[in-house]
């Protein structure tokens, strides 16, 4: 028999978990159309927005169109590698639909929404593991999985993904405390052609020498490997959360043959004209992506906080690595006048963009770069292997063009 299909779900205000607030009822159409319409008692009270673009804060009924996506309502939803895991790990089957996927996920995804249906959201949440507790073999075990197919999932890999299921993402991590806050824990994955956690530790930390905003991270040391952890930015120290959307939601009314760094910039600032450093810091983060390779640089690796309908922030930066076919790709979203192309000429181009003289912005660059030749020593210091500096080392053919002219 058939079970019956979920398609409407309560949207509620996490930002403090121990008193969660109703917000929103959010529900599907036949044609699969969301439709969203927030409570008259949350409007009274001090209400943030579930997606300032799509769902201002207003009386009525909200449609969200399925075209790309649900807005925020995918940003916090399961990434594909957590679809994958909860497809083999949920009772049921597959979920039909996003309302099904949100419920499926656990509570700790990406800002301050919880779903439910017909309860309170704090009543099965998954108990969070202390990095130290990990046990030896556990990475192992992590990039053994290959959820593409059927496999069999031992029960202390479950209990530590299943916290990881609200987020985004095609990689498998975790939501764990580490030293006494929430972080998200990073593992090897099945197919990785370098040790991925170990390089993107060594690629965050580059960028906080190059003065990029980023979060607290720790490369963590097991018997068995390396897991990359990075404090959570969505999470305050007394434990309360803020809520985000990324920039994929935030273009969402824009022109798509201009979704760019620049475009970010200008929209975080039609929001909350306070937020005048964001510009420079994506020009910052641009340029860096550039130099080191890294071409994952979607509209959802940036990520915005939101504290109200005109309070908003640019996030710490996350997902920064290089990537081995930097040198025959272009980046992900555009930089300057010639679209997407790689250069630094391209990222010089629309620098106005970014609050910025083509005078600063060279001098941003070449501060940059001073930062991105030291890499070899900040991946030698991080123990990445030999090997694996030899198949990365073409990411960074930008940055050390200019020492060979």
């Amino acid at each position: 028999m058939n079970r019956k299909v979920i398609e409407a779900l309560d949207v509620f205000d996490y930002r403090d978990p121990s008193e969660p607030l109703r917000m929103a009822d959010f529900s599907l159409d036949g044609q699969g159309v969301g439709q969203l319409r927030y409570l008259e008692s949350y409007l009274e009270q001090q209400a943030i927005p579930i997606d300032p673009v799509r769902c201002p804060l207003m009386r009525g009924i909200h449609e969200i169109s399925p075209s790309p996506d649900y807005g925020v309502l995918s940003d916090v939803g399961p990434g594909i590698w957590a679809r994958q895991f909860l497809a083999q790990t949920t009772t049921g089957g597959i979920a039909n639909n996003q309302i099904e996927w949100l419920l499926a996920a656990s509570q700790y995804g990406a800002g301050a929404l919880a779903f439910t249906r017909n309860e309170m959201p704090n009543q099965d949440l998954v108990p969070l593991l202390r990095t130290s507790a990990m046990i030896g073999g556990i990475i192992s075990k992590i990039a053994a999985l290959d959820l593409r197919t059927k496999c069999q999932i031992d029960s202390d890999v479950e209990f530590i993904l299943e916290s990881g299921t609200g987020l985004n993402g095609v990689r498998p991590k975790a939501v764990m405390l580490h030293e006494g806050r929430e972080s998200i824990v990073k593992f090897p994955q099945h197919g990785d052609l370098f040790d991925v956690p170990r390089v993107e530790f060594a690629t965050m930390h580059l960028a906080h020498l190059a003065q990029i905003n980023v979060p607290d991270i720790e490369l963590l040391e097991l018997k068995d490997g390396a897991v990359f952890v990075a404090q959570r930015f969505d999470r305050t120290d007394s434990g309360t959360r803020i809520h985000t959307m990324t920039a994929q939601s935030l273009l969402y009314m824009s022109d798509k043959s201009d979704f760019s760094y620049g475009l970010i910039a200008e929209s975080i600032l039609r929001l909350d004209e306070h937020q005048i450093k964001s510009g420079p810091e994506l020009f910052r983060r641009m340029v860096f992506n550039i130099l080191v390779g890294n071409v994952d640089d979607h509209l959802r690796n940036q990520s915005i906080l939101v504290r109200g309908s005109a309070s908003v922030a640019l996030a710490p930066a996350y997902d920064v690595l290089p990537h081995p076919e930097a040198y025959t790709r272009p980046q992900s979203i555009n930089v300057g006048d010639l679209g997407a192309a790689s250069t630094i000429s391209n990222a010089l181009s629309q620098c106005h963009r970014f609050c910025l003289s083509i005078k600063d912005a060279s001098s941003v660059v070449e501060e940059i770069r001073e930062v991105v030749l030291t890499w070899r020593s900040v991946f030698k210091d991080a123990e990445v292997s030999a090997a694996d500096v030899a198949l990365l080392a073409s990411c960074f053919n930008v940055a050390e063009a200019s020492t060979k002219t």
